[in-house]
């Protein structure tokens, strides 16, 4: 696998060859670490989109009927440690109280600890589902418990999965007529200071990694834009940047850094661009080393809102296929950060 592992790149093999050393880029598989997950909990936190939370909240239910129990119920997908919708239920206001959570994800481990850290937020865990991306469309045609979701959540999700997994999460949603917050998705836009040459480069070599074992990576905010406009949704995009300052940051930093070096020398097309990145990996760290490297790496969120005509193309979607993506295209519909 390569060394990616979510909006944060953890290392690979000193020689840039597949050293089996996966830290979770590939989501349906699962296998990420708790311990990164909360290292970077806080910058997560600042950097999501409290404005297009909002929106969701006011786009929530409207369909409810006397026959629903009360309550808005939150599927988030790909849950990890459960911070994405302990970010939501913090931020719900009293509407939090009688909100039940879904958790869905490959990874039963992530799943349990998730289950744990949101015994003490707003709202309930209703249950959860060791399943992936691409059980969506299943999960909300048959919803858990029985009871139908109101929206979808995910975070640091759609880069690490499949292009043909976003197509599908935006015609799930859209078919079901279920409202998506997709945060943090990696753009591919990171930005040094102190700046180097090579910067561009070494970006674009990430990128290479990012997409090498047939993960959507950067661009796929944009994918998700265009897969649910095209079912008729409303669909927005924010950047949503990490700002990462070595006085606050510095274990993030390091820890970020020393995976995005490892994958830009495994993205290097010759030898000798390897090289030259190595060179540009030991002046950054001595930067890093000084504790005057700032960083800033771009995301996007996504808030989609499916439209009436969307509702109607649910049972049409479970008996398709989902068409094949070019991963390598370039997709419009992303905010630069």
């Amino acid at each position: 696998m390569s060394p990616l592992r979510g909006a944060g790149p953890v290392g690979g093999s000193d020689d840039g060859s597949d050293d089996g050393n996966d830290d979770g880029s590939d989501d349906e598989a699962g296998g990420y670490d708790v311990a990164w997950l909360d290292l970077r909990a806080d910058a997560d936190d600042r950097a999501r989109s409290d404005a297009l939370l909002a929106d969701l909240g006011n786009a929530l239910r409207p369909g409810v009927t006397a026959a629903d129990p009360p309550g808005d119920h939150v599927l988030d997908l790909g849950c990890g440690t459960g911070a994405m919708a302990r970010w939501c239920l913090d931020r719900f206001g009293p509407r939090a109280t009688d909100t039940v959570v879904t958790l869905v994800d490959p990874d039963g481990r992530l799943l349990e600890v998730a289950r744990s850290r949101l015994a003490a937020a707003p709202g309930r865990v209703l249950t959860t589902v060791a399943a992936g991306c691409d059980d969506l469309a299943r999960l909300l045609a048959d919803p858990p418990e029985g009871r139908r979701v109101d929206a979808v959540v995910a975070s640091a999700l759609l880069d690490v999965v499949p292009a043909a997994s976003v197509v599908h999460l935006a015609r799930a949603v859209a078919g079901a007529g279920v409202p998506l917050l997709a945060a943090l998705t990696v753009t591919g836009t990171v930005r040094l200071d102190p700046q180097h040459p090579w910067d561009e480069v070494a970006a674009a070599a990430v990128a290479r990694t990012a997409r090498r074992d047939g993960a959507a990576g950067p661009g796929a905010a944009g994918l998700l834009v265009d897969a649910a406009t095209a079912q008729g949704c409303r669909a927005v995009a924010r950047s949503t940047p990490w700002h990462l300052d070595p006085a606050r940051d510095g274990a993030l930093v390091a820890a970020w850094w020393e995976g995005y070096a490892a994958a830009a020398r495994h993205g290097a097309r010759t030898p000798e661009e390897r090289t030259a990145l190595d060179v540009w990996a030991a002046d950054h760290r001595s930067a890093l080393e000084r504790g005057a490297l700032v960083v800033q790496v771009g995301h996007d969120d996504v808030l989609v809102l499916p439209g009436h005509a969307a509702r109607s193309r649910l049972s049409a979607f479970l008996s398709t296929s989902v068409p094949d993506v070019d991963r390598n295209a370039d997709v419009g519909g992303t905010a630069d950060a």
